[in-house]
């Protein structure tokens, strides 16, 4: 009877525990998996794309892939800034305060910023 009242009580204090820090413990766990993200995409971009090199065919004739390699290949300053970018906003990303800034600047240079870098 003593240890299925204490079961009742641990059980119950989970419970608690969980409506009270459940959604800031997801939050923060999937929070973690985009800033590891975030941080590898951004040395992936700066590391990777180093040799890019421009194609010298039409847009119609090329894959997704070779279409990409042409794009990143095309302005080296524009991939180290999104490379630096997307770190700088990954570390930020830990910090619940600059969550939603973090968003707004990371859509709104991936929309706008090949127009501010081209050779």
């Amino acid at each position: 009877m003593n240890s299925e009242k204490n079961h009742n009580n641990i059980f119950s204090q989970i419970k608690v525990f969980i409506e009270k820090y459940g959604t800031q413990i997801l939050e923060n766990a999937f929070s973690y998996i985009v800033v590891f993200a975030m941080c590898a995409y951004g040395v992936g971009k700066i590391i990777q794309f180093d040799g890019a090199i421009e194609a010298n065919t039409t847009v119609s004739e090329m894959t997704g892939m070779q279409l990409m390699w042409a794009f990143y290949g095309y302005s080296k300053p524009f991939v180290i800034t999104l490379g630096v970018l997307e770190i700088t906003d990954g570390i930020l990303m830990l910090l619940q305060r600059t969550r939603i800034l973090v968003l707004c600047q990371d859509n709104k240079l991936n929309y706008n910023g090949s127009y501010f870098f081209k050779d």
